[in-house]
């Protein structure tokens, strides 16, 4: 990715619980948290995620593109 596209890039990091995922969106120099905040670890609270995420994109029209990065998860 050359750093034109990283400057117009949306990253999302996702903090994965059972019942919550808590959800921080980052510019590219990641000194600043733009939002964060938590949905439902369930179908409901992915379509929340997936309509939280195009609102805030079509809010900010420098930003065109999106990186989505979780922690991976175990199962015993």
């Amino acid at each position: 990715m050359k750093k034109a596209d990283l400057l117009s890039t949306l990253f999302v990091g996702i903090d994965i619980s059972s019942r919550n995922n808590v959800v921080a969106l980052l510019d590219f120099e990641s000194q600043k948290t733009l939002q964060s905040f938590a949905v439902g670890n369930n179908q409901p609270g992915a379509v929340e995620l997936a309509n939280r995420l195009a609102d805030y994109l079509r809010s900010r029209k420098d930003l065109t593109k999106l990186v989505v990065a979780l922690e991976s998860t175990s199962f015993l």
